[in-house]
Order: structure tokens, then sequence, then C-alpha cells
């Protein structure tokens, strides 16, 4: 069943939890969609199902077709057979967050890159700013050049890394304490939509935090 705004039996979803007993951001999935109610996965931690009581209020993070988007809802009751899940209402309004490859995060994290070459030599650097279409990053490595394809590894912590292709838009070399620093802007290529979901989920994540702390 889908709507116009993407809500389908499997979409991976985030639920966010600002309860006395439990706060924070949880994966899960929509297991069921009903004309009343949706299902919802019961978000786990370490190992056990955390204690989402009825009339908790949540909000629901997913992302669908290139776009971002969340909504309020309010758990009417738990399920536990054949997947424990939550039973919550239906959204009343979905709201369409921002163009998920118009966000950037700037951020460093360690990417490794190195050119399509099976035994050509992997480069260390770090991110500057990270978006679901691309990076900007900054390495010692002076090997690459504007329309190259090289591969990338970024690390995402604590979600896995993201390895993909990625086009070499434009390079700047700049001298930081005497040294050579190549400035890199990288537009991914061939990357699979569960990679770039990662990528958005992280960059939303880090975003609400920094919401969070008044940073943002």
């Amino acid at each position: 069943m889908v709507d116009k705004s993407g809500l389908r039996v499997n979409q991976l979803v985030e639920i966010e939890l600002d309860s006395y007993l439990y706060k924070g951001v949880f994966p899960s999935r929509i297991e069921e969609i009903t004309s009343e109610a949706m299902c919802l996965g019961i978000p786990i931690r370490f190992g056990v199902l955390v204690p989402v009581q009825v009339g908790d209020k949540i909000t629901v993070n997913y992302i669908h077709d290139q776009e971002a988007y969340c909504f309020k809802t309010r758990v009417l009751g738990r399920k536990r057979e054949p997947l424990p899940v939550l039973v919550a209402e239906l959204p009343r309004e979905i709201i369409k967050i921002q163009r998920r490859n118009h966000v950037r995060l700037e951020i460093s994290l360690p990417v490794y890159l190195r050119a399509l070459e099976e035994k050509s030599t992997i480069s260390a650097g770090r991110t500057i700013d990270i978006s679901g279409g691309g990076i900007l990053l900054v390495t010692s490595a002076e090997w690459a050049r504007a329309q190259d394809l090289i591969w990338l590894r970024i690390e995402l912590p604590p979600r896995e890394p993201v390895i993909c292709k990625a086009r070499v838009v434009r390079t700047n070399r700049r001298q930081v304490r005497g040294v050579n620093r190549y400035y890199i802007a990288c537009q991914f290529e061939d990357i699979r939509e569960g990679q770039r979901d990662l990528i958005v989920g992280f960059i939303f994540a880090r975003q609400r935090e920094l919401i969070r702390r008044g940073l943002l």
C-alpha cells in the first residue's frame, strides 16, 4: 500500500522518542498499513525492546524519492505476534523536510580514495562537508584530476562505511603550514540508493543532535 508521500510496507524509517523512559532516534520499519493504523517494528536497544508506551507521541522520519519526510503520531497499542510491533495512528500531516541532495553537513570524517585501477594506491583524507550528492575532502594525495572517476570509502560512525564511485568535479591546491593539501570536490556516481540513504540518515541524525544542543 502506497500513498502520495511514499509510505509503504517495508519502508525503512527512524523513530524519534522523547519520553522520560527513553530519548533518541532508533531505526525501524513499517510492517503493515491498514485503513485505520500502521504497524512499526518496535525499536531495539542493546538487544532489548525499547519500552514505548501506549499513548506515547513519537516522530517518524523517512526518505522517499530523494526527499526527506517526517510526521508525528501516537502509539495506540503493541503486538508481539508474529513480530513485536507498535500500532500507531496514521499520520494526519506529513512534512517534507528538504530535498536531500541539497542538505549539506560540514563535518570531518575519515575518507579513503583511489583510482579505479585495481592495484592503485589508497590515499587517506578527511571530509570537509558531505551531502547525498557528493563530498568535499582534503588530502595530501596529488594524483586526482578533474573528471577522474575514483573509488571512495567514507566512514560514517556508528553506521557502516559507504563505498562508491565518484567523479572529481574540481581540485584546489593550498599550502597549510608549508605542506601541500589538495581540496577535492566529488560527485557520487552509480551509488546505490541504500548507500545514499545511509549518508542522508547520518546527516539528519547529526543535524538533529546539533539542534538539540542549540548549535544549529
